[in-house]
């Protein structure tokens, strides 16, 4: 090991999502000594979000930080381990292995990697926006757009995700509006 080499994993799990978190209960319960590495935005996007209905076996609903709280506990007791950090490199190592170098200079190496690094929602950065996250406003058209049945609503953004989100919102709004800054959609 190089002096910078924290130590070896037989897994290493990039995020703390719904996705990184699934892949390490069932990784710790088969005993392959899971590593969660965080990330920026420790439990992802669902974290963000108030209420969640469409998650199974949860008919009242739960709120996205508790279900991410409680699957965090659940990966935890079956022996998976998270340490907060950002990867900033994985390459694959001439003895097979791969390495994985966090920003912070630390490197661990590992038999396996799996990416569920998931996505970073684009805000708008204008007063107030942090404020009413989860309030009225929403980065998830499938995940909140349920709780507006009958208003009007706005999706900025002229790109293929701001499309799907608009057209899917066709389902519950009065009227959906769509607001882009440049004179023609991408």
């Amino acid at each position: 090991m190089s002096d910078n080499t924290v130590g070896h994993r037989r897994l290493i799990i990039a995020g703390t999502g719904i996705a990184g978190l699934s892949a390490g209960i069932y990784a710790a319960r088969s005993n392959n000594d899971p590593l969660l590495i965080e990330g920026d935005e420790p439990g992802g996007q669902l974290t963000l979000t108030t209420d969640v209905e469409n998650y199974p076996g949860f008919p009242e609903g739960i709120s996205g930080p508790q279900l991410i709280n409680d699957m965090k506990a659940q990966a935890e007791k079956f022996g998976a381990e998270t340490r907060n950090g950002v990867i900033e490199s994985v390459s694959k190592e001439p003895a097979g292995h791969f390495r994985v170098e966090l920003t912070n200079g630390d490197a661990y190496t590992a038999d396996a990697v799996i990416a569920a690094s998931g996505a970073s929602a684009r805000t708008l950065g204008v007063p107030g926006e942090d404020e009413l996250m989860g309030y009225g406003l929403s980065t998830c058209a499938t995940c909140d757009g349920a709780f507006f049945r009958d208003e009007d609503m706005l999706v900025v953004g002229g790109g293929d995700a701001a499309m799907e989100e608009a057209n899917f919102l066709t389902k519950f709004a009065d009227t959906v509006y769509v607001a882009h800054r440049r004179e023609e959609f991408r």
